[in-house]
């Protein structure tokens, strides 16, 4: 996996909160090591190394394999930002082997209720990103051969995942915000988990802002189309005398919109000077329109008549 830039990364963020969670008992130490073995284990003879970009993680290891395993580390630069911690023990050496022999879900068993747990925080620990939440929500294991068992795993916790291929890489991920809530929530990330309901919070908040002012922005929109119509229809009748052929209160009403055309019709109802409700007003405007209309077609329709008789 990529290096991710170690100012900006909340995987970064998370790891130093996850390295902060209480593990008092030795079977729950052991299980998260057993975690970040099976994400980032290798064995070369009886040297078992660990290899990760993760500054909190290489300073946390060696002080974790020596309180569990009593041995000692070396820690050297692979590439870049990627170290790898080596150690001799055949403790550790024939655990890594009961590892890879046996399928995450029996692996992560472990020796009590937190065991499970501490396993998953050990695998975010070694191979865990999660993207940034003000942009979208992912969170991706990157775990090779062994994605679908963590699949299995995190489905047996009531956790729906899937897998991919990405850059070469077969990556565990989960997009449901609920489900990284749950799985950050399981493996100790309390801290990240409300920063990520906050940043819910405030996407959800700013979606509806945005929503309002785009449905006032149509509201404006519409109720400037009806007013252009409108005008139009009372200019036209205005030029051909045919206001006075209408109802009182229809001409007053078109005299009251042609003096006050940038009016709402909530604006128009207080300016008239009567008690008339929002549809009263509308229904008068529409009869303008309508009366607009009628004339408009009886005039094309006796000119189409004129010049047949031609």
């Amino acid at each position: 996996m990529a290096a991710e830039s170690k100012k900006t990364s909340y995987s970064n963020l998370i790891k130093a909160e996850l390295l902060l969670v209480p593990t008092k008992k030795d079977c729950c130490r052991r299980a998260l090591i057993d975690g970040v073995m099976l994400a980032r284990g290798g064995l070369d003879g009886d040297v078992v190394s660990i290899c990760s970009s993760s500054d909190e993680l290489v300073s946390a290891l060696p002080k974790l394999l020596h309180a569990c395993y009593g041995v000692s580390t070396e820690c050297e630069t692979v590439a870049g930002d990627l170290r790898r911690i080596s150690f001799e023990s055949d403790k550790v050496r024939n655990r890594f082997l009961y590892l890879t022999a046996n399928d995450a879900v029996r692996v992560a068993s472990g020796k009590c209720a937190a065991c499970r747990a501490a396993f998953l925080r050990g695998a975010f620990l070694a191979c865990g990103r999660f993207t940034d939440p003000n942009k979208s929500f992912q969170l991706e294991l990157s775990l090779g051969s062994r994605a679908e068992e963590m699949v299995e795993l995190l489905a047996l916790l009531g956790m729906e995942s899937r897998v991919t291929s990405r850059k070469g890489e077969t990556v565990v991920y989960v997009k449901s915000s609920a489900t990284i809530e749950d799985f950050l929530t399981y493996i100790g990330a309390n801290n990240a988990v409300f920063e990520l309901m906050n940043i819910k919070i405030e996407k959800e908040i700013r979606n509806n802002v945005n929503r309002i002012a785009n449905c006032e922005t149509n509201n404006i929109n519409k109720a400037v189309s009806a007013a252009a119509v409108q005008l139009e229809a009372i200019r036209y009748l205005k030029e051909n005398n045919l206001l006075s052929s209408l109802p009182q209160e229809i001409s007053e009403t078109a005299d009251l919109r042609f003096a006050n055309p940038e009016l709402s019709i909530s604006q128009l109802c207080i300016v008239s000077g009567k008690e008339i409700s929002k549809s009263g007003m509308n229904h008068r405007l529409s009869k303008i329109v309508d009366a607009y209309k009628q004339a408009l077609s009886k005039a094309k329709h006796e000119a189409k008549g004129a010049n047949a008789d031609e």
